[in-house]
C-alpha cells in the first residue's frame, strides 16, 4: 500500500534521553527508514538546517537558549 520512503529527521531537544526516545519511536517504523540528526539547542537546530534538506523536526519547547515557539518563528522567517 505505502511505498517505503526515506525521511531526513531532526531531533531537537537538550534532554539525551528524550531524543534516544524519538530515535527509538522511529527506528520501529516498518514504512520509512530516516536519517536522524541531533541538536541540543536552538543555534545548533539552525545550523543544521543551513547545512541540510530536512523533511521534518521533532523540537522541544524549551531549549536552554531559546524556547520552542521561538524558534518556530525564526524558522518561519527564514528564506527557503
Amino acid at each position: 500500500m505505502y511505498q517505503n520512503q526515506h525521511r531526513i529527521v531532526l531531533i531537537v531537544d537538550d534532554s539525551l534521553e528524550d531524543r534516544e526516545v524519538y530515535r527509538r519511536y522511529l527506528e520501529q517504523d516498518n514504512k520509512n527508514s530516516y536519517t536522524i540528526l541531533e541538536a541540543d539547542s536552538g543555534e545548533q537546530c539552525l545550523e543544521e538546517l543551513s547545512a541540510q534538506n530536512l523533511d521534518a523536526i521533532l523540537l522541544d519547547f524549551m531549549l536552554p537558549d531559546v524556547d520552542g515557539l521561538e524558534l518556530l518563528r525564526e524558522l518561519k522567517a527564514k528564506p527557503h
